[in-house]
């Protein structure tokens, strides 16, 4: 394995040299400078770089950047102080293997590199499930779920090992590295069910507050009316209705823990400034109440949405979004990481072996070709959803490509995304009361599905949240 250091401190770049030259297995170049490496990384092949972040004349990201456009196939590791933290924490999510702290760990610096040794072994392990792989196959052919099972890589309910894609095993190691910073603010962004909570969940069960409450609040369904209530608590006789000793509030029920807030995008403007002090000042008063109270947990943050553009019209403080976004946390959607899907669905069909008496041993080629092809708007939750179905209604040991036909379901959605359009109907001569027209197709919706909120919100395109926002006065 070839090795290469970048240091512009000579004592430190010579004494990591003497350290990795004892590795087994290691050749090891250095360089002073930035400019000076850049002829070591084209003239051989070099496996790992470690480079200082900040150097004259070329640093350690600018090289990261020319390296990545000249396609090396090498693996970057920063060395950095104390005060370039954040820059190299977001580097990772850039495209850098890792970053260390100055002083350098001996032991973390040989960990990584048989990290990296490890990888190459992963790499064939992960071919067993890729599409080039299962294309080979003739849809009929039956494929035994243990011939595709990762050896190499441990897949747990709660968290989908980042080997399996490139962009998250950048985006894990980040949220890794997040561990020894607790006073980092986080933001979790990305689509409806690409595992924001999951991610969140990560930060917690990885940290020191893990055995502590983890208490996550989807902010979009909390009553608008009682969410500083509900968010800091009440003291007795704060407002009518209170209960008779007051109440806690979020923050109090995550102390020393965790305290998630998904889809902070619903908190409501007033209430923004008060979650600003909070982060700021570490303190909040509850509703009615006159004693400061201390926050003792970790806020995470997550969003589906913009909150650039949502700043832009004034529908989300400026002075927040940059509070809350120092440290960015962008999950890509599953359509945008395929080499996920095939791993996840024999996860997730040996997680439904192991809860049924009914095995499913083999799987036909063509169902994975189809489960690989489709797009799952719905991300990972769609995708479990999907295979834990087809288990459960499954009665012999074979998932055959027969039982799915996903294009039929995509053009479903296609079609519900798309349920009316002006060419459908005809204008009535007169003028109309629109809401009310849109108030009696909810009332019918209600009545054609017995009152089911759930299935008239998906009959109608609409979230529930949605339907109960909009149209409470008849559910």
């Amino acid at each position: 394995m070839n090795i290469l250091i970048i240091d512009d401190e000579k004592d430190c770049c010579d004494a990591l040299e003497d350290f990795i030259k004892m590795l087994p297995d290691c050749k090891v170049y250095k360089a002073y400078s930035g400019i000076k490496g850049l002829p070591i990384i084209k003239n051989n092949e070099i496996d790992i770089i470690f480079s200082d972040i900040d150097m004259p004349e070329l640093n350690g990201i600018e090289l990261m950047n020319l390296i990545k456009a000249g396609n090396y196939d090498t693996e970057i590791i920063l060395i950095s102080g104390k005060e370039d933290i954040i820059k190299s924490i977001n580097a990772i999510e850039l495209g850098i293997y890792d970053f260390l702290i100055k002083p350098l760990e001996i032991n973390i610096v040989k960990k990584i590199i048989e990290e990296i040794k490890l990888k190459e072994i992963i790499k064939e392990d992960i071919n067993k499930c890729d599409i080039k792989n299962i294309n080979k196959f003739k849809d009929l052919e039956k494929i035994n779920i243990n011939d595709l099972k990762l050896k190499n890589i441990s897949l747990s309910s709660s968290f989908y090992r980042f080997y399996l894609s490139k962009k998250m095993e950048k985006l894990y190691k980040k949220l890794d590295k997040l561990q020894s910073y607790q006073d980092i603010p986080v933001l979790i962004e990305g689509e409806t069910g690409v595992g924001k909570e999951i991610a969140a969940r990560y930060i917690h069960d990885n940290s020191e507050r893990k055995s502590f409450p983890f208490i996550g609040v989807n902010c979009a369904a909390v009553n608008k009316e009682i969410f500083e209530s509900e968010f800091f608590g009440y003291d007795k006789g704060s407002f009518t209705g209170a209960k008779e000793n007051g109440r806690e509030g979020y923050i109090k029920a995550s102390e020393k823990g965790t305290l998630f807030l998904d889809e902070v995008s619903e908190i409501p403007l007033n209430l923004q400034s008060k979650l600003l002090r909070v982060l700021e000042e570490n303190e909040y008063y509850k509703v009615g109440g006159t004693k400061k109270e201390k926050v003792n947990s970790r806020i995470l943050f997550a969003t589906n949405k913009n909150l650039e553009n949502l700043a832009e019209k004034g529908l989300f403080r400026e002075d927040l979004l940059y509070r809350i976004n120092v440290c960015r946390i962008s999950i890509p959607p599953l359509r945008n990481r395929k080499e996920e899907i095939i791993p996840l669905v024999i996860h997730f069909i040996d997680e439904m072996n192991n809860k049924l008496k009914n095995k499913i041993i083999k799987i036909e080629a063509g169902l994975l070709k189809e489960l690989y092809n489709y797009d799952w708007p719905g991300n990972i939750r769609e995708l479990k959803n999907v295979i834990t179905s087809l288990v459960i209604f499954n009665e012999e040991p074979v998932l055959r490509l027969e039982t799915l036909n996903l294009k039929e379901k995509m053009c479903s959605i296609k079609k519900n995304n798309f349920v009316i359009s002006i060419d459908d109907f005809d204008l009535p001569d007169r003028s109309f009361d629109i809401e009310k027209l849109v108030n009696n197709i909810v009332k019918k919706t209600l009545k054609k599905f017995n009152g089911n909120k759930s299935k008239t919100a998906r009959f109608l395109n609409l979230t529930r949240i949605q339907l109960y926002k909009r149209y409470r006065v008849f559910i």
